[in-house]
């Protein structure tokens, strides 16, 4: 039947089921870590406290742009084609960028602590020592999805989200204050996380493709801006509309956004697929491949958007009530985002980099400038009408460009 459904759809079904499996079970895990800390703060913590966690810990994230961000993909496409090397060889790049994060970081809490309330600068000094190790962290997920070890990758994950989820437990028995309930759960990730790249740099081949660092270059400096505006948004919700409305929008948008995390798999699973094949082909089927996915994250959305109304309350507390409608309105727009992302990532294996230039460069600068104009008539439905109008034009230039198949590289 398998055959047959091959056949028929064009696509290697049993990769896609088998990877899909595994990963599937890796985001099924990494979902209930956001939910099962989402549920404790929410119900442990007052609205103004989650609303103030989720502003550090927006600040902290927005510092990835420093991190390297761009590494994360040449790491997938050499190491694929059986380049393993590169894996350590990037990784050591990815640290000595990071440590522009720390200076960040140490920048941040001097404006906190002279020009702010003060109450967050020391945070940000603390944070800024760990980020660079931090942001090595996470390179073992790369290495895992390009030699496809996709059970290997979910067993790891779940040892890593059980030591987060204990850390956040241990500092609210403990009555820890802000600055460890940011900490904790950064430094379990970080520690696990080292510990596996060292175990996977000693089982790894050393060839190295020297020139994934030019490459991974490029894309550094492409995804800064997509990197900061995944966090711009709550921090603008922070600044604009107060704490208790960072924890509302936080709520819905992280919900919504797990459909967003499930494209974020397809593409993960595409990436080695696709780097080994001609973009002819590939530009061929784009027309089947954006129907299957439209409909797939049409699906997706329509569930959710019925089980919202019940699930919010239930989960989050009747506080939360207010997060049932921005979450519909969102997930019913997040499919093109998650469509955008996968057609991206293949483009991106193919080292076709003109339909980036849009969307890492321009595409952000509109949707700042949206949310700007719109947040203070608006509030959270301005930056969410911000956020579709922007998606949707990085759906047409990618499309756009990926159908040209013009290479700035390769």
């Amino acid at each position: 039947m398998l055959d047959k459904l091959e056949k028929k759809l064009e696509i290697d079904l049993k990769y896609f089921l088998k990877g899909g499996f595994w990963l599937g079970l890796s985001n099924i895990a990494n979902v209930s870590r956001l939910l099962i800390i989402g549920i404790i703060f929410a119900r442990f913590l007052p609205k103004e406290s989650f609303g103030a966690f989720t502003y550090v810990n927006s600040i902290f994230l927005i510092t990835n742009v420093f991190g390297a961000p761009g590494m994360s993909v040449a790491i997938v496409q050499s190491v694929a084609r059986g380049y393993e090397g590169t894996f350590a060889y990037l990784t050591k790049k990815v640290f000595l960028w990071s440590i522009m994060g720390t200076f960040f970081m140490f920048f941040a809490g001097l404006y906190d602590e002279f020009f702010a309330a003060g109450e967050f600068s020391r945070i940000f000094f603390l944070l800024g020592f760990i980020f660079p190790f931090y942001s090595i962290s996470v390179n073992f997920v790369y290495y895992l999805v390009a030699v496809k070890k996709f059970h290997i990758r979910m067993w790891m994950e779940l040892g890593q989200n059980a030591a987060i989820i204990v850390s956040i437990a241990i500092v609210l028995l403990s009555h820890g204050g802000l600055l460890w309930l940011v900490l904790a759960p950064i430094l379990a990730q970080t520690l696990t996380g080292l510990s596996y790249i060292a175990y996977l740099m000693r089982t790894s081949n050393k060839k190295i493709d020297y020139s994934s660092n030019k490459y991974g270059k490029v894309l550094n400096l492409a995804n800064v801006l997509p990197t900061a505006k995944m966090q711009i948004d709550k921090i603008l919700v922070a600044n604009f509309l107060g704490y208790a409305s960072t924890a509302t929008y936080n709520i819905a948008a992280a919900l919504a956004d797990q459909v967003y995390a499930f494209a974020k798999i397809i593409a993960t699973m595409v990436v080695p697929k696709s780097a080994n094949m001609d973009h002819a082909t590939l530009r061929k089927n784009l027309s089947r491949i954006l129907a299957y996915l439209a409909l797939l994250f049409c699906s997706i959305s329509m569930i959710l958007f019925f089980l919202y109304p019940y699930l919010i309350p239930f989960v989050f507390g009747g506080q939360y009530e207010d997060a049932i409608l921005y979450a519909q309105v969102i997930t019913l727009f997040v499919g093109i985002k998650s469509i955008t992302a996968i057609i991206q990532q293949i483009s991106q294996s193919k080292k076709d980099l003109k339909s980036t230039v849009f969307s890492s460069y321009v595409g952000p600068f509109i949707e700042l400038g949206l949310m700007l104009l719109f947040i203070v008539k608006y509030q959270i439905f301005g930056i969410i009408i911000a956020k579709t109008i922007s998606d949707s034009l990085n759906l047409a230039v990618v499309i756009f460009y990926f159908n040209k198949g013009d290479n700035v590289i390769g």
